[in-house]
């Protein structure tokens, strides 16, 4: 479903629905990532890079185009993931029951698409 996505909204959203599905187990990978053996750490960071690999050309286009701002793509990469990642590891201590993506999804989304929109978003 994220390769057929041509807006960067819209595949971050559908990529954090995925998510919010197995939200459990995505929460014990990166809890306990630091514990896992080395090789594993790179099995999961390589998965991820694959993730990657449908968001950063929509938002090297974007900024093609003028409509985000030309910050370097690694980078907003590594706040949106390392932001999505500090939500699951901490997800008991920020909204108790429940799921944290559920609760902060949207503005996860938001946050991340105004701060690299040149225009409001």
């Amino acid at each position: 479903k994220l390769k057929d996505k041509e807006e960067l909204g819209e595949l971050l959203e559908e990529l954090l629905n995925y998510i919010e599905k197995e939200e459990a187990f995505f929460s014990t990978i990166y809890r306990e990532l630091p514990f896992y053996p080395q090789s594993l750490r790179r099995q999961i960071f390589f998965s991820e890079g694959g993730i990657r690999g449908y968001i950063y050309p929509l938002l090297e286009a974007g900024i093609a185009k003028k409509i985000y701002k030309p910050i370097d793509s690694t980078m907003g990469m590594t706040y949106f993931f390392g932001t999505l990642q500090y939500l699951l590891v901490n997800r008991t201590s920020l909204v108790g029951q429940g799921s944290v993506i559920k609760a902060k999804k949207k503005e996860l989304i938001d946050t991340f698409m105004t701060l690299i929109a040149i225009e409001g978003y």
